[in-house]
């Protein structure tokens, strides 16, 4: 919504969470296409369609451990994958 700001996390934690394997799946509810992000993002943005998607508790907190680091939140940019392991 208009004046409210979150952190955008960027490229580089996206790509050093799936390379450790603890990126979270999430489906864009708009356009139903699969993404990957940083596990303790609040929201992840789809690369296609532009829209925030909210990443529910369960799976934020499924995925998180605290040997990632400290809970960020933010917008996560979310990676398409092809298939989801």
């Amino acid at each position: 919504s208009p004046g409210y700001f979150l952190p955008l996390r960027g490229s580089q934690e996206t790509m050093q969470a799936l390379e450790v394997g603890c990126a979270v799946s999430i489906v864009c509810f708009c356009c139903q296409v699969k993404l990957k992000t940083v596990p303790d993002a609040d929201y992840v943005i789809c690369p296609d369609c532009r829209v925030l998607s909210p990443i529910p508790d369960e799976v934020k907190y499924a995925n998180f451990d605290n040997s990632w680091r400290e809970r960020l939140g933010g917008v996560g940019l979310g990676l398409k994958v092809a298939y989801d392991n």
